[in-house]
């Protein structure tokens, strides 16, 4: 157990509202110091640690994922009341654990400065055993700001703690830079990203998809995805052609063809969804233009064969070659003679352009 070395762990100076620690500790040959000192007008607190188990100061069930290892090295925090702050890290993880996640070795390097005002100033390297992390850059106004950011080798289940709800099966790993800079003359983004045999599991349709060795590029304010390709368990593709457009004081606009064949977009059981399950598999070719809230959609999907639906409140339906197409349409003037309900404000996506024939291949089942 920890042992203190002074009973005296913490002043506090009502008038100027000033705390002052003064905590020292030991165990084994861990220890743990916190203390306070001035220097030119700033409050800097300081925190030493060397080879302290994080399960001896954090019980296990505190924070989700149930955090572990051994830390060593200084935390400081420099605090003026001029409007000047400053975080500083020289962290030395080992035997990292987070939910399944394990590495050998973590270090966090740098700074992050800050003020009342709103303006930064950050230099941070993190590194992940052989993975590396650096986020560096400054905003010292309202309308100038500059930040680049760079990573190499990070794997994908990094992510995966924070995303198991919904993704899971993360493999693979990211490289890649991103520069987002703004002045009086506009905003700047440019980079690039970069997938190593990524793949994931998308858990509410159960299926799989692989990313092969590609990129998505930043360039003049737009995402770029240059036939950007996406394929199942089975092999078949999609492919993501176009660009995303972050142009200044607009809204997000998109436009992108998307084209795949036999694409698995649904694998579950009856024990996965009770109401509604089964297989899916989709020949597509269609566009999405204009704002990403409102696009218009335009195309052709098809429910190719091997497509089993299963929906227990429903009874059995059967596809005819005559019954095969089924057209989707916006709505026009001449149709505005019914009376429609109103639109939720959260249900922006329906009030968008929707001109896509959707075909059925007569030997799809749908029960």
């Amino acid at each position: 157990s920890w042992e203190m070395e002074s009973d005296d762990l913490l002043k506090i100076d009502l008038l100027t509202r000033t705390l002052y620690p003064s905590l020292n500790m030991h165990m084994d040959s861990a220890s743990l110091s916190v203390r306070h000192h001035l220097e030119e007008g700033l409050n800097i607190y300081e925190a030493d640690l060397n080879q302290v188990d994080l399960s001896s100061i954090l019980p296990h069930d505190l924070l989700p994922g149930e955090p572990g290892g051994f830390i060593s090295g200084s935390l400081d925090y420099e605090m003026s009341e001029k409007d000047r702050n400053k975080i500083s890290t020289d962290l030395n993880l080992t035997k990292v654990r987070f939910s399944d996640l394990v590495y050998e070795q973590v270090l966090l390097n740098g700074f992050y400065a800050f003020g009342h005002s709103g303006g930064y100033h950050v230099d941070l390297t993190a590194r992940l055993d052989s993975a590396r992390i650096e986020l560096e850059g400054a905003k010292t106004d309202s309308l100038n700001n500059d930040l680049r950011g760079e990573f190499v080798y990070v794997p994908l289940n990094t992510l995966q703690p924070f995303t198991e709800e919904h993704v899971s099966d993360l493999t693979g790993y990211i490289s890649g830079d991103l520069h987002i800079s703004r002045s009086k003359s506009g905003r700047q983004m440019g980079g690039q990203l970069l997938f190593f045999d990524a793949g994931v599991r998308v858990n509410t349709i159960n299926s799989s998809y692989k990313i092969p060795d590609q990129s998505i590029n930043f360039s003049n304010k737009q995402l770029v995805f240059n036939e950007f390709m996406v394929t199942d368990s089975l092999g078949k593709s999609l492919v993501l052609d176009g660009v995303l457009d972050f142009g200044d004081d607009k809204p997000v606009t998109a436009d992108l063809q998307i084209l795949s064949s036999k694409l698995q977009i649904m694998n579950t059981a009856e024990e996965d969804n009770n109401s509604f399950y089964g297989r899916i598999f989709v020949d597509s070719e269609f566009s999405v233009q204009g704002p990403v809230t409102k696009p218009t959609v335009d195309g052709r999907i098809l429910l190719s064969n091997n497509t089993e639906v299963f929906y227990k409140q429903r009874d059995k339906l059967r596809i005819t070659d005559s019954e095969r197409i089924v057209s989707f349409v916006s709505q026009s003037e001449a149709a505005q003679e019914s009376i429609q309900p109103p639109l939720s404000s959260q249900n922006a996506f329906i009030e968008s352009s929707i001109k896509t024939i959707v075909e059925i291949d007569p030997s799809t089942v749908l029960n």
